[in-house]
């Protein structure tokens, strides 16, 4: 259990990290975890040295009734013997103990000081993170524009070398706009929707809703506007910092996204998770759709979907999330829905740019999408 929670930590930690309190109810989950764990640890470090005792006594008793009862009962024992033997009884338990333990104290050597540098790390990030929460808080949900300024990110390769950068980007994503975004394999449109979460640090450039301009002290009141659903998303069994969510919402979700007969919510939690891609989709849209933030972020979730369920996710469900005043990102190339959209952004070797409302009614074989360079 201890590891599946880890596991999931590690694996989810794009949606651990946009969402404030789904990360406080997963570290209070895994600390929980943990300390069961521990529990059960110390138990069994227990049991198991009162068996190394017991052995330990047994041994003793054996080797004191053969160097002290046999002279006794044979008088033929030497007593020469029996001082060897005593010899070996008091020595050679502890000198074995002491070359035992030689290999384990170097590793503990190495464990304090990890542990000692570890310790001065988190004391610094608790330090950073008190001063953040310090500063004063700025409700950014009722935001009316989200605002890109020169935003710039750079890959370097291992030497230092810049390989591929996104941006400048300039621009605004508007308060209850649906925006769909096109471009090729390796555009820069992941890294485009992970500098608008916040999930990438920009190197250069600005990011302001309205007036307010995002850093450190508001950068997660600013990631808590977001639900995403990346390419690698992670499913957890939980609905973490949901727990107020009422079961018969959640199972009437899974079945207005026909998965009801694939999975159902009890307990606090989702009976199973081990579905198909286009299954796993449709559990994902649920959890993000009870989270109920204002901008929503869908890198290709449309694909691997059925007719059916495209075309209630374009025409139903975004048109219902634009009439909320949701603003929806949304990766994708089903040019045919590209009509419920306000824009349509393309990232082009890093560039982004918007459609231009004649490309955006070409067809696919008019509309060129390019791909970066080899």
């Amino acid at each position: 259990e201890l590891f599946e929670s880890l596991s999931g930590l590690l694996r989810g930690f794009k949606e651990v990290r946009i969402n404030r309190l789904k990360s406080d109810d997963v570290f209070e989950e895994f600390q929980s975890t943990a300390t069961r764990v521990r529990g059960v640890r110390t138990r069994v470090n227990i049991l198991f040295s009162n068996n190394i005792i017991f052995v330990e006594m047994f041994f003793v008793i054996l080797l004191g009734a053969a160097a002290f009862a046999l002279p006794v009962i044979a008088t033929s024992f030497s007593s020469s013997a029996t001082k060897i033997v005593a010899a070996i009884l008091f020595f050679f338990g502890p000198l074995s103990n002491v070359v035992t333990m030689i290999p384990l104290l170097q590793q503990v050597n190495v464990t304090v000081d990890n542990l000692q540098r570890l310790e001065t790390t988190l004391d610094e990030a608790l330090a950073k993170t008190a001063e953040n929460e310090a500063a004063p808080s700025v409700d950014l949900s009722s935001f009316k524009a989200i605002r890109f300024e020169g935003v710039t990110f750079t890959y370097h390769d291992p030497d230092g070398n810049a390989t591929f950068q996104v941006g400048p980007i300039d621009g605004e994503i508007r308060r209850g706009e649906i925006l769909f975004l096109v471009g090729g394999n390796g555009s820069g449109k992941t890294t485009f929707l992970k500098l608008f979460t916040a999930l990438y640090w920009a190197e250069q450039g600005a990011i302001r809703v309205d007036d307010v301009l995002i850093g450190p002290a508001n950068i997660q009141s600013y990631r808590n506007l977001f639900s995403a659903i990346f390419s690698d998303f992670h499913l957890f069994d939980k609905l973490h910092g949901l727990r107020d969510a009422a079961p018969e919402r959640v199972n009437a979700l899974l079945q207005l996204m026909e998965i009801s007969n694939k999975t159902a919510f009890g307990d606090g939690r989702f009976t199973n998770t081990h579905l198909s891609t286009g299954q796993r989709k449709r559990l994902a849209l649920v959890v993000s759709y009870l989270e109920e933030k204002p901008v929503y972020v869908f890198d290709e979730v449309a694909a691997d979907q059925d007719p059916q369920f495209r075309r209630y996710f374009y025409e139903t469900l975004l048109p219902e999330m634009k009439n909320a005043s949701k603003t929806v990102v949304v990766v994708s190339h089903d040019d045919r829905y590209f009509h419920v959209g306000d824009r349509v952004l393309q990232m082009d070797y890093g560039k982004l740019s918007d459609l231009p409302p004649a490309e955006v009614k070409a067809s696919p074989k008019k509309r060129a999408v390019r791909r970066p360079k080899p």
